[in-house]
């Protein structure tokens, strides 16, 4: 047993060295639901959380619309305020009417940003030391028919 977890460590540590991987902070978005049906003319709410996970922080987020068959942008919406959460996530909360005359299809909501870590300048865990990027992103795709 003991062998089984020094090896385990040892694998660990190999990968996390050679492959450079951080853990970033992770988006999850509750609304819009995936494959949810929404109809033009009414609200849609959008709400997704920031999840504090590791040494790649987000601060802050985008969010766009686009057409999910066609890749059309559609629109992309202004900063949410960001709110702390009693879990130390931050949460996001927004509204958006959708237009009456937003075609019928599968549309796609993406919320991304750039998370930052510290990392060494020369990718070898040695001085000199700054601060590196990597991008944070999910999507979540749902369907919107036009007001009867």
């Amino acid at each position: 047993m003991k062998f089984y977890i020094t090896t385990l460590l040892l694998l660990s540590a190999f990968l996390l060295l050679e492959t450079n991987q951080v853990f970033a902070d992770d988006i999850v978005i509750y609304e819009p639901a995936a494959n949810g049906l929404l109809y033009g003319d009414s609200p849609m709410d959008i709400r997704y959380r920031i999840r504090k996970n590791g040494m790649a922080s987000l601060g802050s987020t985008n969010v766009s619309l686009s057409n999910a068959e066609t890749k059309e942008f559609v629109t992309d919406f202004p900063n949410a305020t960001w709110t702390n959460t009693y879990e130390a996530d931050l949460a996001v909360h927004d509204l958006w009417y959708i237009p009456p005359t937003l075609a019928n299809g599968t549309y796609t909501l993406r919320v991304f940003g750039t998370a930052t870590y510290p990392c060494s300048k020369a990718n070898n865990g040695k001085a000199p030391y700054g601060r590196c990027q990597t991008q944070v992103e999910k999507a979540v795709t749902f369907f919107v028919l036009k007001p009867i």
